[in-house]
């Protein structure tokens, strides 16, 4: 049976280290040839062989490790393609607790904020107490301490099971566990606590950096105009390949890298470079996807696939 690509949408990923996590629960389904994940897209693209059962698996795989996976959309282009004539065209390792992660809402409404705010309440009340009933201190610590450790300590469990046996909740909760056997229960609060705020942070810093990328990919178009035999008609951008000859308009965004092969004309760069100034292009000079054509029309030789684009 040949095998397909597919391609998964993944929430929850903050890094590098969260998407070796996916990559290693998923290449354990039988199904599966090969896997790519790109923690910064937040996307898993997955080879395997056809099987309806295969995203019933794949939930099962990462929602106890804290991911969401649902199919990406498929792209939509500008609608059925259209002849031109030639003359009318010319005139988007360590390891982390993870939640539902930042896509599935504002930070502040995920549960990884809704942990760290219990733990960060469990602290201090069990402060409030130690003060009040000394003998209690060491009880009301570890209660504590469980708020937080107990999710930390599933997926221990879980990387452990997947394959990954020293990831940072494992040490944590080794950590954990030793400070309260020695007697050091408040300590093993405070890191635990310290631990998840850490997390949190660095999940909103990436969050913050995938909408920017998101920006930054919504800003190429999504058709061309591809050149071929004399006419010209609008296309997918992203079908577009290597060596084609694409028109860009007066005012048009340039929908893929490439070589400009006839024309001149000032082209805006300050979606990609932040460069105020246009920049006086002629044959032979690059230009970049997602940036805006000037006055006059180009003739773009594409140099990048779409997923290489700058």
């Amino acid at each position: 049976m040949t095998a397909v690509q597919t391609r998964y949408r993944v929430t929850g990923m903050d890094c590098g280290a969260c998407a070796a996590k996916v990559e290693a629960a998923v290449r354990r389904l039988p199904e599966v040839e090969s896997v790519s994940v790109s923690a910064t897209a937040g996307t898993m693209t997955v080879r395997h062989q056809p099987h309806p059962a295969l995203l019933p698996a794949l939930k099962a795989s990462l929602t106890g490790l804290g991911y969401d996976i649902t199919p990406a959309e498929p792209h939509r282009g500008g609608g059925p393609a259209r002849a031109h004539s030639h003359h009318d065209e010319t005139t988007g390792l360590h390891s982390h607790v993870h939640e539902r992660g930042l896509e599935a809402g504002p930070w502040w409404h995920t549960r990884k904020t809704w942990l760290t705010i219990a733990c960060g309440l469990a602290l201090a009340v069990a402060y409030g107490i130690g003060k009040l009933v000394p003998a209690a201190e060491q009880w009301v610590f570890i209660a504590a301490m469980a708020v937080g450790l107990i999710p930390i300590a599933r997926r221990a469990f879980l990387d452990a099971r997947n394959g990954i046996p020293f990831s940072i909740e494992m040490l944590m909760t080794i950590a954990a566990v030793g400070a309260v056997l020695i007697g050091a229960a408040e300590e093993a609060a405070v890191v635990v606590f310290l631990f998840l705020v850490g997390e949190l942070l660095e999940g909103v810093a990436a969050g913050r950096a995938r909408a920017s990328i998101n920006g930054l990919t919504a800003l190429v178009p999504k058709t061309a105009f591809l050149e071929e035999s004399s006419q010209t008609r609008e296309v997918p951008a992203d079908s577009l390949n290597v060596g084609a000859t694409i028109l860009v308009r007066p005012g048009d965004r340039i929908p893929a890298d490439g070589v400009i092969v006839e024309g001149e004309s000032e082209v805006n760069e300050a979606p990609v470079t932040g460069e105020s100034t246009p920049k006086r292009k002629r044959v032979e000079d690059n230009v970049f996807a997602g940036t805006v054509n000037g006055d006059a029309a180009l003739r773009v030789r594409v140099t990048a696939a779409a997923a290489d684009n700058t």
